[in-house]
């Protein structure tokens, strides 16, 4: 009887000591990501081009809704595409959408598991292991790519085979740590270095970067300088700024409203013109729409003490960008 007690007291322990090592102990590369370039080619092809993707909204189209860039995926004979989004925090890969690849690749399902060991068994995350990306002439590692689970399109199971290009992914900020992006729109491409190039040397502005890794960047009104997280997932939007503090920016009246899909989940936008020149990260801009976003989420001060704002690349269509992640500072040529 003794023993029966010892194991029913001792066993919830162990366990709980096992988990525990694994949590302080277990360590992955979720988020750490290698470039290299492709062997036997021209080193002085360092731009990668992405497409334009249209969408409609509100029963009006939008021709630069998004940024989509061409990738293979190493052990896929197939075409993918991945949103550019800096808005989000890590490169991951949508789980519903690798379905069509699954039927017809069934041993794929091998290379997707746990982000986490079993013994974290409240972690229920996953990801693509030792994934390989090609992107223009450039390949990217890691040894964990994010799965984001109940997410993305249920492709039809013969498109795989149709040989289209698959919407399958996003790439997150997480790919530039440390590094130079240049993003030419015009031209429709970017690239990643580790110093900026002489040709594209500008006068550039200090900025932050949040606990996530996302930039800020100086934004001047009346006087006042406030943060505003870059976001180049926000496309058709030049300003975007939380309900509540609407007013503070602009006290013209709505004069839109624009219901759009963030993550799956469709909510109203309303915008109004903003009478003042705003200034950013160096540079004037006049006759800006301020969109204000009505999500609770982005109105609790808990959650920024801040006001919220956010531009993307409508303020950008003409210009290049070049964001020094490593020195924390960014240029508008």
């Amino acid at each position: 009887m003794k023993t029966v007690v010892k194991i029913v007291v001792l066993t919830p322990l162990v366990l709980i000591l096992i988990c525990a090592i694994s949590y302080f102990t277990e360590k992955n590369n979720y988020g750490s990501w290698t470039i290299e370039k492709k062997p036997y080619t021209d080193t002085t092809s360092d731009w990668i081009k992405f497409l334009w993707i249209s969408d409609s909204m509100g029963n009006r189209n939008f021709e630069r809704s998004g940024m989509n860039v061409p990738v293979k995926i190493a052990g896929l004979p197939y075409n993918f595409t991945f949103q550019f989004d800096l808005g989000d925090l890590h490169t991951e890969i949508y789980e519903n959408s690798l379905n069509a690849v699954y039927a017809a690749n069934p041993s794929l399902e091998k290379k997707v598991g746990r982000l986490r060991s079993l013994f974290q068994f409240w972690n229920n995350n996953k990801s693509y292991k030792d994934i390989s990306i090609e992107m223009g002439e450039y390949v990217f590692k890691s040894k964990d790519c994010f799965v984001r689970r109940n997410y993305g399109e249920n492709f039809p199971k013969d498109s795989i085979l149709r040989n289209q290009a698959l919407h399958i992914g996003s790439i997150g900020i997480d790919l530039f740590k440390n590094k130079v992006l240049i993003i030419n729109y015009p031209l429709q491409q970017f690239c990643i270095t580790d110093t900026v190039p002489e040709n594209n040397r500008v006068s550039m502005v200090p900025i932050e970067l949040n606990n996530a890794g996302m930039i800020l960047l100086p934004m001047k009104l009346r006087g006042k300088t406030y943060d505003c997280l870059f976001d180049n997932g926000s496309s058709i939007f030049q300003l975007i700024g939380s309900s509540t503090r609407i007013d503070e920016y602009s006290t013209a009246k709505d004069n839109d409203t624009l219901p759009v899909s963030s993550w799956g989940t469709i909510h109203n936008m309303t915008g109004r013109k903003m009478t003042d020149t705003v200034e950013i990260a160096g540079q004037k801009f006049y006759d800006v729409e301020i969109y204000a976003d009505h999500r609770k989420e982005f109105q609790d001060p808990a959650i920024t003490d801040k006001p919220y704002l956010v531009t993307g690349n409508a303020l950008f269509w003409n210009k290049t960008i070049i964001i020094d992640f490593r020195n924390k500072r960014f240029g508008i040529k």
